[in-house]
């Protein structure tokens, strides 16, 4: 039997959001074909600033996860077990019908192999880069991470 002791507090909280010229500014980096041949993980930045989820949440999403019709997303394992609806808007709906599969089960958004995302994929990390987000920050939780786009979602409906 192991020892019971306290562990102690992580802090691993982000306190990163990007303005909505780093957004813009971003979103013209991804697009730009000079640097990234598929507009995937433009498109996944844009779904990603106007929905709020969670990566892990985000790159789990199915095909039967999206009504269309009710212009709605189903988050079927949160961080914390619950599961919820999401309203999409508009420019979501548009996107998410551009990537669904034909089998129910499948993946929304993966890897041409299939396999699903763990993380932000090198073309996001890329952008990161060239937009200079992460120059001089030494702070891991100040630096733009796909997560960050959760935190800008967040901001600015609390700004609104």
């Amino acid at each position: 039997k192991l020892p019971s002791f306290p562990m102690p507090k992580v802090k691993n909280q982000r306190y990163r959001f990007l303005s909505v010229d780093e957004a813009n500014m971003l979103i013209t980096c991804l697009s730009n074909r000079k640097f990234f041949s598929s507009m995937l993980w433009r498109d996944l930045a844009v779904i990603a600033m106007n929905m709020g989820l969670r990566p892990n949440e985000f790159f789990n999403l199915r095909r039967c996860h999206i009504s269309l019709k009710n212009k709605v997303i189903y988050v079927a394992e949160s961080k914390n077990g619950d599961s919820r609806y999401i309203k999409m808007k508009p420019v979501v709906a548009s996107l998410c019908h551009k990537y669904l599969p034909s089998s129910r089960e499948a993946l929304l958004f993966c890897k041409k192999n299939g396999e699903p995302f763990t993380q932000a994929g090198a073309p996001f990390r890329r952008a990161v880069k060239l937009c200079k987000f992460n120059e001089d920050i030494i702070d891991p939780l100040y630096k733009v991470v796909f997560y960050t786009l959760r935190h800008t979602f967040a901001s600015w409906l609390v700004m609104q």
